[in-house]
């Protein structure tokens, strides 16, 4: 009864805050005017998209962005972008005023300082590279939407984690199917996104998937190509073994890893892939929960199926990810990335010794990042941390997952937030003497901006993505603030914190 009384109440707060904050307009201040000065260097597609967002933004709060690339007068305040070695102003700017900056030693990093000369205020981004320039200017757009002003920004960022991925599952893309949903992966500064399916990819010799197949390829080249301008990496996803009959039928090839020509058609599947749309730059896969087909396509568990097979599970899991390797990474020189969860928790995607005797130093290191989850099973409460983390000198990803399914795609019903679920996990693993997890992995990235629980998990992880160690706290205040106004912050972030102990005590059962 009190758990029912707790979800009452916060429900009824939420919805009270929620028409507070959707009924008062924010209070703006009225055109104070900025100059925002670009060099040669910024005619890139994602500073034009970056620049953009600030300015829309900016309107809503009364700041007048205008972009400048001849003028060179800093005759109002003035917004700089780039370092010194890529805008001159910048170099100029510095050197007059005697300001020192840090050495950015990540391409992604910047450092972004404030300066008051003459009454103006002085901004300078400057980053480790035209990325960094980007990641700082979205930084400074993260603040005009939390502040409803330009507050005094001093501050240097390097993401501790460096390859930031939006993970997908099935048929369904993450991030990479619109040029809007890649815009909105460069907001949460995502690094790799996916689009569709390898199966829906890959050039069948059958009828009508060798024609649909070419018109995705030839759809999905131009996706790719805008993906790399706004510097995102893009991927595609498969659940193995899955597969068109007329593979296995080609190879006279039998459903068993014993057999050789099974191994052969695996590996054309995926030689095929990048002969047809070599502008692909990785692949992920599952070999778990083999739920990723459809229409005339089939699939196979080769983890636990196999007429007569006596090979052991590590072996034929070894087996398969070395033979993807020698395909993806060893012929095509993309990237490999490899999600090792599991349904159950007696297996390799939570089991120690079952992934220690797979991720041996028989299988290569090179372009192959290993994804487990941050929780030991599924996605559910009252979970403990995945214990398989920093066992192997692999590249590791740590993934996580929306832990709240109640709430539809396209709902708002009762959003929640498990930020220190994740933060203390994370902390966790990035403490161990043989750290090897460099990378995160989001199957909660958000294609929207909202109050909704993709939409705060995202900007959550895109926090703790740069600083594990940030108070959770304040990224909550800061996400309230962006939705729900500067007055409801305290009361709002408060109730999403609380969010998860309504959860994890209202809707599952403790275990004994």
């Amino acid at each position: 009864m009190r758990k029912i009384k707790l979800l009452n109440k916060i429900s009824t707060i939420v919805l009270t805050w929620i028409l507070l904050a959707e009924t008062s307009p924010f209070l703006g201040q009225e055109n104070i005017k900025w100059d925002i000065f670009i060099s040669q260097s910024h005619q890139d597609e994602a500073i034009k998209v970056a620049l953009k967002d600030l300015q829309e933004a900016g309107r809503k709060y009364g700041l007048i962005f205008t972009i400048q690339n001849g003028n060179k007068i800093l005759s109002q305040n003035s917004i700089i972008v780039g370092s010194p070695d890529r805008n001159e102003l910048t170099a100029k700017f510095i050197n007059n005023h005697n300001i020192m900056l840090q050495e950015i030693e990540d391409p992604q990093g910047y450092e972004i300082f404030t300066r008051l000369i003459d009454g103006r205020k002085i901004i300078t981004v400057s980053g480790g590279s035209i990325i960094g320039d980007i990641y700082g200017l979205y930084w400074l757009w993260d603040r005009i939407r939390v502040f409803k002003e330009i507050p005094e920004i001093n501050v240097k960022r390097n993401p501790v984690l460096k390859t930031r991925i939006s993970l997908p599952w099935g048929r369904r893309s993450s991030a990479g199917e619109t040029k809007e949903q890649m815009q909105q992966a460069l907001r949460y500064s995502f690094n790799w996104i996916s689009g569709p399916a390898i199966l829906d990819l890959v050039p069948w010799d059958s009828e009508p998937e060798r024609t649909n197949n070419k018109k995705n390829r030839e759809r999905i080249k131009k996706l790719i190509d805008y993906a790399h301008k706004l510097h995102l990496k893009y991927y595609s996803f498969v659940n193995e073994f899955t597969y068109h009959p007329s593979l296995l039928e080609e190879f006279g090839a039998s459903l068993t890893a014993e057999d050789p020509k099974f191994w052969e058609a695996l590996q054309e599947k995926h030689r095929r892939l990048f002969r047809a749309i070599p502008e692909l730059d990785g692949i992920e896969m599952c070999n778990d929960d083999i739920s990723g087909f459809w229409e005339n396509y089939r699939g196979f568990d080769l983890m636990h199926e196999g007429e007569n097979c006596e090979w052991r599970y590590d072996k034929r899991l070894q087996t398969f990810v070395k033979k993807v390797h020698d395909v993806v990474v060893v012929e095509f020189n993309k990237t490999y990335f490899h999600f090792t969860w599991s349904l159950v928790t007696y297996e390799q995607g939570s089991e120690t010794n079952i992934f220690r005797r797979i991720f041996t130093e028989e299988v290569p290191v090179k372009n192959l990042y290993l994804i487990p989850k941050i929780t030991t099973a599924d996605r559910w409460w009252h979970q403990p941390y995945n214990p398989t983390f920093n066992l192997t000198p692999h590249n590791t990803i740590v993934g996580f997952e929306n832990m709240n399914y109640y709430e539809g795609s396209n709902s708002n019903i009762f959003p929640t937030i498990a930020g220190q679920y994740y933060q203390a996990g994370l902390q966790t693993i990035l403490r161990h003497k043989s750290n090897n997890v460099k990378d995160a992995g989001y199957l909660v990235g958000s294609q929207r901006d909202s109050w909704d629980t993709r939409s705060v998990y995202s900007y959550v992880l895109f926090r703790l993505s740069w600083n594990p160690n940030e108070d959770i706290k304040q990224i909550a205040e800061d996400f309230c603030s962006i939705h729900f106004g500067r007055m409801a912050v305290k009361k709002m972030a408060e109730i999403y914190l609380l969010t998860p102990v309504a959860y994890k005590y209202g809707l599952h059962i403790e275990p004994v």
